[in-house]
């Protein structure tokens, strides 16, 4: 079982609403045919006509908890494949990370009370600051990155000529948010960058803030002293800092992203005594022997360090041909005494069956980034020579 669909509250950055945020969408032909027959083809409700406290009475969301509650069920199998995978080889799941934050008699009760909980465990509301981000990571996309979304309009390959996506959010909405607050045990900003995000300031102004926990996930890019100030009257503040990579690698992969801002805003935010530090390392194609570098920057710095995979894109490591992953794997065993975390990251290689045709989409991808930002894939990941350059098309 899962609490999120009972006592989630997420959207994504343009106000659909979502299960989680991680829950994959389809990816095949088949999945796509399969989802779309069984949301009856509706589209997703979203936050702009439909305000949080009707979504919880929504049928569709409904029609999830009853998945949930099926011994088996196909559906789960594709929208969950992203915990259920991490699950199957040992590493925690945010199925299991939301587990905690509720006890069996509660979620007992909240299976039965649904449509009007008494607590919300996790309000995610990434639509209340869009897709305003300054990066353009190579893995993110344009529903959540204006920069990345703007690369793409660059390039060609798409095309709108907008790219910043912020749905509208009625005063109706505001106060529905508002008279939720309360309820809430924690808030938690993705975005987008939620450093960018003025929107933040409203929701902390009208937060209890006691017995509440604060979570964000940046890139530490942009200066955190307005937010440190803002937050100080919560009982707890969780930070999770997203580095793929240190010094050359983290500016190829976050893009345009300044290695240096980083490191300044870490030490402005250490010391403080409810704020926690987390260093999240994303895992993808690219960069998974940055994870090293990464984790052993994590004990430099003596903060928490955590694994996130990228599962719902040709970035995911289904993209590393088999004798890069060795090369990797040769790499990692020999720190996996000193960083176990590791182990995690040598069980998905090992796990993930490789797909050559997401590889050369994912290469193709590159390819044209690194000529729009006057960069060079191999100057940081070498090791992609062979398949690098015998690009031809892109």
């Amino acid at each position: 079982m899962c609490p999120q669909p009972f006592s989630g509250l997420s959207t994504y950055p343009n106000g659909t609403y979502t299960m989680c945020c991680p829950a994959l969408p389809p990816r095949t032909e088949m999945e796509k045919q399969a989802i779309a027959e069984w949301v009856g083809n509706r589209s997703l409700p979203n936050i702009n006509s439909t305000k949080p406290s009707d979504w919880f009475k929504d049928p569709l969301l409904k029609k999830i908890r009853e998945e949930f509650k099926k011994d088996s069920s196909p559906i789960l199998d594709v929208t969950c494949a992203v915990c259920k995978s991490q699950e199957r080889n040992g590493i925690k799941s945010y199925r299991q990370f939301n587990l905690e934050a509720v006890d069996e008699v509660e979620l007992s009760d909240l299976i039965e009370n649904a449509e009007d909980p008494d607590y919300i465990h996790l309000m995610e509301l990434n639509a209340l600051g869009g897709n305003l981000c300054n990066l353009a990571c190579n893995m993110c996309r344009g529903e959540s990155s204006s920069k990345f979304r703007t690369e793409e309009i660059q390039l060609g390959e798409i095309e709108s000529t907008r790219a910043l996506v912020k749905p509208f959010i009625s005063e109706e909405t505001r106060n529905d948010i508002i008279s939720i607050l309360p309820k809430v045990r924690e808030i938690k900003f993705t975005g987008g960058e939620p450093l960018m995000n003025d929107e933040l300031f409203w929701v902390f102004d009208n937060t209890p803030k006691v017995n509440q926990k604060l979570r964000i996930a940046s890139n530490f890019t942009k200066n955190v002293d307005k937010f440190l100030d803002a937050t100080q009257d919560f009982e707890h503040v969780h930070i999770d800092m997203s580095i793929d990579g240190t010094y050359d690698e983290y500016e190829y992969i976050r893009y345009p992203g300044k290695w240096d801002v980083v490191e300044a805003n870490v030490i402005s935010a250490k010391g403080k005594t409810n704020y926690l530090l987390n260093t999240i390392f994303t895992l993808h194609a690219l960069n998974v022997s940055s994870s090293i570098r990464v984790f052993e920057k994590a004990k430099e710095w003596d903060t928490e360090k955590s694994l996130n995979v990228v599962s719902n894109n040709f970035y995911s490591i289904r993209s590393v041909p088999p004798e890069i992953r060795q090369i990797h794997i040769s790499r990692l065993t020999k720190k996996a005494n000193e960083y176990p975390i590791l182990n995690d990251i040598i069980a998905l290689l090992n796990d993930w069956i490789y797909d050559e045709t997401e590889m050369w989409n994912m290469l193709k991808h590159v390819k044209r980034r690194d000529i729009l930002r006057k960069k060079n894939l191999l100057t940081v990941y070498p090791e992609w020579e062979m398949y690098y350059n015998s690009l031809e098309e892109y």
